[in-house]
């Protein structure tokens, strides 16, 4: 014989389950919820700040037993992304969804060197990959727009992505000897890989 409809043991246990299944996803629910932005249940990463990319007032780096180090000037924030520079370079870092950018600039008075450096936040690693190819192909290095005076002299640039930024380092170099070349080269090359190896990180 079965069981009285009052006493069956499956019903019992699908209740069980059932009641505890709600209070598991009740839990769920409250931590996706719950967290530093009362309620977010995505949390942006802070923004870089000139202060914090560029804390350094004597920047060192060394690869592969090679030294270069250059002493800061100043550094700057960019609330929006005004003020770019030639038209074209300009639409191309628009075109990326450029959100706000942060700025430095370097000298090696010994070397009569000054390296200028404007990081531009992008949409996503694409864009800034997209952006850095353009900008470097179309030699447009050289046309952003930077706060610190450049002398006269030898200039190279280089544009780069570190994820979804852009950096544009450009350098100038006033006047020396094969070897001055040599370091100064060294110190500008450095410093932009410095700088892109650590944003792929941000």
């Amino acid at each position: 014989m079965g069981a009285a409809p009052g006493n069956r043991p499956g019903l019992a246990v699908v209740a069980v389950v059932a009641v505890l299944l709600l209070v598991g996803l009740g839990v769920v629910a409250g931590v996706v919820s719950s967290g530093a932005g009362g309620g977010d249940s995505a949390v942006e990463p802070d923004p870089i700040t000139a202060v914090d990319l560029y804390a350094r007032d004597e920047w060192r780096a060394s690869i592969n037993g090679n030294e270069a180090h250059a002493y800061k000037i100043d550094a700057w924030d960019h609330a929006g992304c005004s003020n770019i520079g030639d038209a074209e370079v300009a639409a191309i870092v628009d075109g990326g969804g450029c959100e706000f950018g942060v700025e430095a600039a370097y000298e090696r008075i010994d070397l009569g060197l000054t390296v200028v450096q404007r990081v531009f936040v992008l949409r996503d690693d694409d864009a800034a990959e997209a952006a850095a190819d353009a900008i470097t192909s179309a030699q447009l290095v050289g046309t952003v727009n930077f706060r610190q005076e450049l002398p006269d002299g030898v200039a190279e640039g280089q544009a780069g992505a570190g994820g979804r930024y852009l950096v544009v380092t450009f350098a100038v170099l006033a006047a020396g000897d094969d070897t001055v070349v040599e370091e100064a080269a060294r110190v500008y090359r450095y410093l932009h890989a410095d700088t892109v190896t650590t944003l792929i990180w941000k």
